[in-house]
């Protein structure tokens, strides 16, 4: 999906339960794997209106919440001036093309992000980057799938290829933890009912446990 496409769907994004149904699933999930600290400070890539962050939020000391759509941000920008919130700080960054900061956080998540990037090579890099020595990354996005999940086609990827991930992130410095299906869309294709899984895969960089 093109940022701009993402712009026009910013201001009713949060109006589907099942966003907000799908985040704190994801957000469970990995509260679950990671043994978070409450000094922690943490990076929402692609976070959009910031739902899964939010779930993050009295849990951690600070979120930097990441995106290229300005009005998404825009969203999020609204969402805490009203619950008056001070530790998340929308940043409309690009990582490729920007300078970022390294060894910076203590964890990264993701979520539904990883399908609309196409060099997600340089992606990982960099998110490996920018975590602190044992920092946390959490991808959650859709699986491989046979390309009815968008059926406009305006995506990169059909889901993600979880062997494809795990090898592309082993090359960028991180050692896989942990996986998990904490979610499944479920919608109606052309008149049948079909499941999306959405996984989640937890790394550390630089490996331990």
């Amino acid at each position: 999906m093109s940022v701009k496409k993402f712009d026009k769907t910013a201001f009713t994004y949060d109006c589907k339960p099942m966003h907000v149904e799908r985040a704190k699933a994801v957000a469970d999930a990995i509260k679950r794997i990671v043994p978070m600290q409450k000094d922690w400070k943490l990076a929402d890539f692609g976070c959009g209106t910031g739902l899964l962050g939010f779930n993050f939020v009295d849990d951690v000391r600070e979120i930097d919440m990441i995106d290229l759509s300005e009005n998404m941000l825009s969203v999020l920008k609204e969402k805490l001036e009203s619950l008056q919130l001070s530790n998340m700080n929308p940043k409309l960054v690009d990582i490729l093309d920007e300078n970022i900061p390294i060894d910076e956080y203590d964890m990264v998540i993701t979520l539904m992000t990883f399908h609309h990037i196409e060099d997600l090579k340089g992606v990982l890099e960099r998110l490996s980057s920018m975590l602190k020595p044992a920092g946390y990354l959490a991808i959650a996005d859709l699986e491989e799938e046979d390309g009815t999940y968008h059926q406009d086609g305006d995506t990169v990827h059909n889901g993600i290829n979880q062997k494809m991930l795990k090898q592309l992130a082993t090359e960028s410095g991180l050692k896989f933890i942990q996986s998990d299906i904490p979610y499944i869309i479920r919608k109606k294709v052309r008149g049948i009912n079909r499941e999306y899984p959405v996984f989640l895969h937890v790394y550390k960089k630089g490996g331990g446990l």
